[in-house]
């Protein structure tokens, strides 16, 4: 996750949301999506990433400014100490103790008193400004983490050149490829080295906050969520006024709710314009109903967008309720011959998944995709399986490659596949009238006609 992307896509969210809502037909949204400028938010930017990543190095030199020197009140703390150790009472200690008999003993005769009551000043750090201080940290923290992974992530092994499963896979040996190979992982990437080392630098820093005593002081802190409220202290203190700006300027890249919901407008703007470029007709089955949208917040709207070629009907339909996108997917010439495909955006923070499945009913869906900010995974089976893309591809790429996937067809006969499953060649499938499931891998397929086999689930 990075700024720059982060930043598009949020913006993308809100050209569509002022877009959509003049809208007044689905013809007109199907429209607006298909006419807006496509843009992509994976888009490589070392140069801008690097002058963020020098922008989190100057605030995390503020926050060990502040560390030193930073703002802090002053509390007053009742104590019982022996009387023999205090110096002076303040009238209310003194009237406290006269009143309190526990405090006193009798001394030759005399009623003393042992204890008694005394006040200190002491510095607290634990004020507002400072929370904010110490989640800002957090915040950085995570950014620098997510920074980490995406690079990591793009740093070129040769699991990533060849897949070891694919015919090609041998390739990589011969001694023309071998080459190439070792370029790839050499020269191509030299700058993911200079940000490696920025992002390392930027660690180091982090630990050093984390060892001052400011920050040992304060390490039990509520954090601050949400917007932060700009207080004298953040007006006038030049400190402080930098943390308030830069958490106001970087609070949208960990919004997650924000970022979902942005995604998910993303995601339908990605499939409109896919389907567009994968030759799919728009079918205009409501031509006098009312474009009404789901949320202000989301373009989705609670009816159906309609496509179809000389092969397949594809609907898209959103389902608030588990916050995905149904693609049901049927053959043109028998539609109880279908697919039915579950498609989740999901704005993930390194790529952690933590969606509630229990609320899924797996079973009817041939895929489950979780479509992140910059990752793509099936889940089955109880688990995610990551989804090998190219290091390079657009997220529209993306999309158009998951469609194409659900419409998979291939050339293969009848008579030796409709009782050998054309995935893992195995015998143990099951027939039905529309459809064919493999025993063995659990994949789904049928036949479009004697020559032609419709595989539909991505393997």
């Amino acid at each position: 996750m990075r700024l720059n992307n982060v930043q598009t896509l949020l913006n993308t969210s809100d050209e569509l949301l002022n877009v959509f809502a003049k809208v007044e037909t689905k013809k007109d949204a199907y429209k607006a999506l298909i006419n807006h400028q496509l843009k992509d938010i994976t888009k490589d930017d070392f140069k801008l990433d690097y002058e963020f990543l020098d922008s989190l190095n100057s605030i995390l030199n503020t926050i060990l400014n502040i560390c030193r020197n930073h703002y802090k009140t002053t509390k007053n703390n009742e104590l019982i100490l022996r009387s023999s150790l205090i110096s002076n009472f303040d009238n209310q200690s003194f009237f406290k103790t006269m009143k309190d008999f526990s405090l006193w003993k009798k001394k030759d005769s005399n009623m003393v008193p042992e204890f008694a009551y005394s006040n200190e000043l002491v510095d607290d750090n634990n004020t507002y400004e400072n929370r904010v201080v110490m989640s800002l940290v957090k915040h950085i923290e995570l950014i620098i983490k997510n920074y980490d992974y995406y690079y990591d992530k793009k740093i070129l092994i040769l699991e990533n050149t060849a897949s070891k499963n694919d015919f090609t896979y041998g390739s990589m040996f011969y001694k023309q490829n071998k080459a190439l190979i070792s370029n790839l992982l050499t020269n191509k990437y030299q700058d993911f080295i200079k940000i490696s080392e920025y992002i390392n630098k930027l660690k180091k820093k982090i630990k050093k906050i984390e060892s001052t005593p400011f920050y040992h002081s304060l390490k039990s802190f509520h954090p601050i969520i949400g917007e932060i409220i700009m207080t004298n202290i953040f007006k006038e203190n030049l400190n402080y006024n930098k943390i308030y700006r830069f958490y106001k300027l970087t609070n949208s890249i960990i919004d997650v709710k924000k970022g979902n919901i942005a995604l998910t407008n993303y995601v339908l703007y990605l499939l409109i314009q896919s389907l567009q470029r994968l030759g799919y007709e728009y079918v205009n089955r409501y031509p006098y109903a009312k474009y009404t949208s789901y949320g202000k917040n989301l373009i989705v709207s609670d009816k159906t967008f309609y496509f179809k070629n000389s092969m397949f009907n594809i609907s898209i339909e959103y389902e608030g309720d588990i916050k995905a996108y149904i693609i049901d997917i049927s053959n043109s010439n028998n539609e109880n011959d279908n697919s039915k495909n579950l498609l989740i955006p999901y704005y993930a923070i390194n790529g952690q998944i933590n969606i509630n499945m229990s609320k899924i009913d797996c079973s009817l869906y041939n895929n489950i995709i979780i479509f992140g900010y910059d990752f793509v995974k099936k889940y089955k089976n109880n688990e995610y399986k990551k989804i090998n893309i190219s290091l390079n591809q657009k997220d529209y790429e993306i999309i158009d490659v998951l469609l194409s996937s659900f419409t998979y067809t291939i050339n293969a006969l009848k008579d030796i596949y409709e009782t050998m499953c054309p995935i893992c060649g195995a015998h143990q499938v099951e027939p039905t009238s529309n459809d064919i499931e493999c025993m063995n891998c659990n994949n789904h397929y049928s036949f479009l006609n004697d020559k032609l086999v419709w595989i539909k689930s991505i393997v």
